[in-house]
């Protein structure tokens, strides 16, 4: 499982919108909202679930990113943190994460 970063400009998207779009992604196995940014769950490549994004809202200017081994610095709670360096399933967590 890979973790991706989604970031778009929340004045042309309520981010509500996107996670309740994200929820209807087969590609995403889970998704955690937090610091401004979703933290996605899932086996894609960030070329196709962009392409999904895009193909849902033409209009959002967005960038999703894979975040690999220990590049993503910052400050925010263990549970992200957890979420971005280990990502699962819903599955694994019988819920989407919320924070």
């Amino acid at each position: 499982m890979k973790c991706f970063v989604l970031v778009f400009h929340h004045t042309e998207l309520e981010r509500q919108k996107m996670l309740d779009f994200l929820d209807t992604v087969s590609e995403v196995a889970n998704w955690r909202a937090n610091v401004g940014a979703i933290f996605i769950a899932s086996e894609a490549s960030d070329e196709k679930l962009a392409a999904k994004i895009h193909n849902k809202f033409p209009a959002l200017r967005f960038v999703v990113a894979q975040i690999e081994g220990d590049n993503a610095q910052g400050w925010t709670d263990e549970e992200t943190w957890d979420f971005i360096y280990r990502p699962h399933s819903i599955d694994d967590k019988n819920e989407k994460e919320k924070a």
